[in-house]
């Protein structure tokens, strides 16, 4: 972690802070939903079970159903009809549209192979991984009585897709979908394949929410809460991919972290020689480029601060060529200052690349892009070279606001590391002003913000 030196601003405002942050607790675990736009209701038809003995229903949604299976909250499948601007073809669905544009997203897709589902009818599945996290996933284009129907979901759910696809086409009454016996090709070759019994709906479902916890612990400065849910996650991960799988490399690279965060140096080092072996065939690109970001911090913990400026610029340049022109290069907008009202504010204003910020890959470089211009700015000054610490400042502030990014939690870390770099710069006096008037915000906006930006954040 960046240690530094307390300044007379951070005194002073530890009074300003102590009211709110007595308050300050993490969410209780109701609060949460795993990853997605969608939680789960009650009621839907059943489905029957999943490839790993998991009970499952489908809820209605438009034209599609989410399925939902075992305890996850999160749906475990969707069905729906292809959207618009979608090719003509069932087989084109598979390689262009916005369907598979969207999948390409958040999984890496083998080729699609021909299959059968409802007994004969014709088929195309792609066997596919998750990006984050590594685990099997899979994508299905159904034809059924002329119209086509897209899935996709976790491995074990292709049973309940069929199922549900038979009760949305009309081919399965819904009073039997959890009975009827189907037995279509895509079963039979899903039950040839061992990895699909390898985990559980409710082990993505953990698995994420370790994850989640793990960066509450370390927003708080919990190093070993942190390490603790990394080492759970992984051992499921293991679980399900095997311990030499090169999609571990993001639960490693977090843990080593961690470890370098609590000094215990020589360990992080092993974590990150083994997280080096890995990253490059992972199915998610950015995590060479963050296993670059997080070296930067562990070399910035031990204060080798020469080597974690080229590490972290490299880290940099990565995060910046994953991005288009339009994020890279985003100016800050008047109607995305915080504060700031009238006619121009409205939503189109404040996030004028919200499309192209919805892909994680570019929202996730973004965020690891503005991230490493702060750590800059705060190594910078702490080796005294404040021009150049105020300009990667400046840069990270423009990135947020240009983007339209208003989360309470980025500005914070920017808000905190601008008022170290004014105590420097304009004297303590400013520097106090630049805190009291980010907490006045954050008082405003959302308080629990406050925890981050009383707290170092070193994992995201």
């Amino acid at each position: 972690m960046l240690r530094t030196r307390p300044s007379l601003a951070s005194a002073l405002l530890a009074p300003m802070l102590a009211l709110v942050l007595a308050a300050c607790s993490t969410p209780p675990e109701s609060a949460y939903v795993s990853g997605g736009q969608s939680s789960r209701g009650e009621g839907g038809i059943a489905l029957g079970k999943n490839a790993t003995g998991e009970d499952c229903t489908q809820q209605s949604l438009g034209e599609g159903v989410d399925v939902y299976c075992g305890t996850w909250l999160q749906p475990s499948a969707r069905v729906r009809r292809p959207p618009p601007g979608s090719p003509a073809t069932a087989q084109e669905m598979t390689t262009n549209g916005p369907w598979r544009a969207g999948l390409d997203q958040r999984y890496n897709c083998q080729p699609a192979t021909p299959t059968s589902v409802l007994g004969s009818e014709p088929a195309l599945l792609l066997h596919c991984t998750r990006r984050v996290g590594g685990w099997a996933h899979l994508a299905l284009v159904a034809t059924v009585g002329g119209r086509v129907w897209l899935a996709d979901g976790v491995q074990p759910a292709l049973p309940v897709i069929e199922r549900a696809i038979g009760v949305l086409s009309g081919r399965l009454p819904a009073t039997a979908a959890a009975t009827e016996a189907l037995g279509g090709a895509a079963q039979r070759l899903l039950a040839e394949r061992a990895a699909a019994r390898a985990f559980s709906s409710g082990d993505v479902g953990e698995y994420d929410r370790l994850v989640r916890v793990a960066d509450d612990s370390n927003r708080i400065e919990d190093f070993s809460g942190a390490e603790k849910n990394l080492r759970a996650a992984l051992a499921l991960q293991k679980k399900a991919l095997g311990d030499d799988n090169p999609n571990t490399v993001i639960t490693l690279i977090s843990l080593a972290l961690q470890v370098s965060n609590q000094r215990r140096y020589a360990e992080a080092d092993s974590i990150f020689r083994r997280s080096d072996q890995l990253a490059g065939a992972a199915d998610d690109p950015l995590q060479s480029i963050r296993l670059l970001h997080y070296r930067g911090l562990h070399a910035a913990n031990q204060g080798r601060d020469a080597e974690a400026l080229p590490l972290l610029a490299r880290a940099g340049r990565g995060y910046s060529d994953l991005l288009p022109d339009e994020v890279r290069n985003a100016r800050p907008r008047a109607a995305s200052r915080i504060g700031a009202s009238g006619a121009g504010s409205g939503l189109s204003e404040l996030l004028p690349n919200r499309e192209m910020l919805s892909a994680p890959t570019i929202r996730t470089a973004l965020l690891g892009l503005i991230e490493v211009r702060r750590r800059e700015a705060s190594l910078l000054r702490r080796l005294g070279r404040l021009d150049e610490s105020t300009v990667a400042l400046r840069h990270a502030n423009d990135l947020v606001s240009g983007n339209g990014l208003r989360q309470p939690v980025i500005t914070a870390r920017l808000a905190r590391t601008g008022a170290g770099i004014a105590a420097d710069t304009e004297g303590a006096d400013a520097s106090s002003a630049h805190y009291a008037r980010a907490v006045a915000v954050y008082t405003q906006a959302l308080p629990l913000a406050l925890c981050v930006f009383a707290a170092p954040v070193h994992a995201q």
